[in-house]
């Protein structure tokens, strides 16, 4: 078993990876999508 810090770090990294991953992944299928929630957020102020 590995202690229980390392398991958390480890779990963090991993977690902070995949989410990355999948916002780069996200960006490039959708370039239109950042133009929109620039524009939703002048809006809302």
């Amino acid at each position: 078993m590995l202690p229980p810090m390392k398991f958390l770090a480890f779990l963090l990294t991993l977690v902070v990876l995949t989410v990355a991953l999948l916002y780069v992944l996200g960006d490039r299928r959708q370039p239109q999508t950042k133009t929109i929630t620039q524009e939703v957020e002048l809006q809302a102020r």
